[in-house]
This record gives structure tokens, C-alpha cells and sequence, in this order.
């Protein structure tokens, strides 16, 4: 008799992930206050005890850039900014869909018609018309 372990799936990454005060590995940095405004280019050790003197973090916003970019900033308050946003980006793709089979009673239909009104914002038929009026 064998014993199987059932494996733990790895929890997925909610964005890229970003490299924070010590962790940043470039030398020299274009480093951006909490406005976003650019105060130059800076050795990392200074960008650091810059960011610490304010008591924030350093975050590495664009790695790829020549040289990276940082943000100096409280890193929660970045990690709020980002779910925030990705929370916009998914509301904004809903599709609405309403079913409709051949055998609906009229007062169903009826409804459905006001369901899609609502989708829409603007009247498909008339009030007075009633059920008679998909018959």
C-alpha cells in the first residue's frame, strides 16, 4: 500500500515583484521622491540613507531602465496603490449576457426586457406596450 502526499500548488504572484531597500542590486539609481518628481542620480547607499532619513522606503520601480528607476516611498502604501489598480483593470471587462429559450412565458420575458434596459440605459420598448408587445 503506497502513500500519496497530495502536492500544495504555489500561490500565484499577484503582480511583478519589486525590490525593496537592501534588496535592489544596481549601484546607481534615478531615484524619485513620494510626488514622483525626480531628484537625480544616486549611488544606492545614499539613495538609501536618503529614504531612510524621511522614513520611507526605497522601491525599484523599473529595473530595466539605465539606470533603474526608484521611488522613495512607504511600501504598504505602494503595495494598496497596486491592488487598487489591478482591482480596476478586471472590473472593467464584465460582459453581461441574458439567456432567453424558446418556451419563455411572456412575464419572463417581460423581465428579461428590463434587465436589458438596465444594461443599456435606455428603454428597448415602450411601458404601454406590456408583454404583447413579443408576442
Amino acid at each position: 500500500m503506497t502513500n500519496y502526499r497530495r502536492r500544495r500548488a504555489k500561490p500565484k504572484p499577484i503582480g511583478p515583484n519589486y525590490q525593496v531597500n537592501q534588496y535592489i542590486r544596481a549601484e546607481e539609481v534615478r531615484l524619485l521622491d513620494e510626488e514622483g518628481s525626480m531628484l537625480g542620480v544616486y549611488k544606492v547607499s545614499e539613495a538609501l540613507r536618503m529614504a531612510n532619513e524621511k522614513e520611507f522606503d526605497l522601491i525599484e520601480i523599473n529595473p530595466k531602465a539605465q539606470p533603474p528607476i526608484v521611488k522613495m516611498m512607504d511600501y504598504n502604501k505602494f503595495k494598496y496603490q497596486i491592488s487598487k489598480s489591478s482591482q480596476n483593470k478586471k472590473t472593467s471587462n464584465d460582459m453581461k449576457t441574458v439567456r432567453v429559450s424558446v418556451r419563455v412565458s411572456p412575464h419572463d420575458l417581460a423581465v428579461r426586457a428590463r434587465q436589458i434596459e438596465k444594461v443599456f440605459g435606455k428603454r428597448t420598448q415602450s411601458k404601454n406596450a406590456g408583454s404583447d408587445a413579443w408576442s
